[in-house]
């Protein structure tokens, strides 16, 4: 993601984390600043409560979509989830 969107991308992931709209287990780290303009989050759940923080990161990915933004890229880890 772009340097410039990173912190509200975090601001927002820690909001829906005290609204209690994705897990109380979720960690979330960063962002970091990468070269080349680039950030990223690092956010790290139980194996048992990803699928609720997956339908929060498919609506943002959707909303980010529909209003022309670039997409987020989402590595998981590990892949099999």
């Amino acid at each position: 993601m772009e340097a410039l969107t990173a912190p509200q991308i975090a601001s927002g992931l820690n909001k829906a984390l005290a609204e209690g709209r994705i897990p109380s287990s979720t960690r979330i780290y960063g962002p970091t600043i990468l070269p080349k303009s680039q950030a990223k989050i690092v956010i790290h759940v139980s194996h048992e409560q990803w699928p609720e923080l997956g339908k929060v990161l498919h609506e943002l990915q959707r909303k980010r979509s529909i209003s022309k933004k670039d997409l987020l890229t989402l590595r998981i880890d590990p892949y099999s989830l």
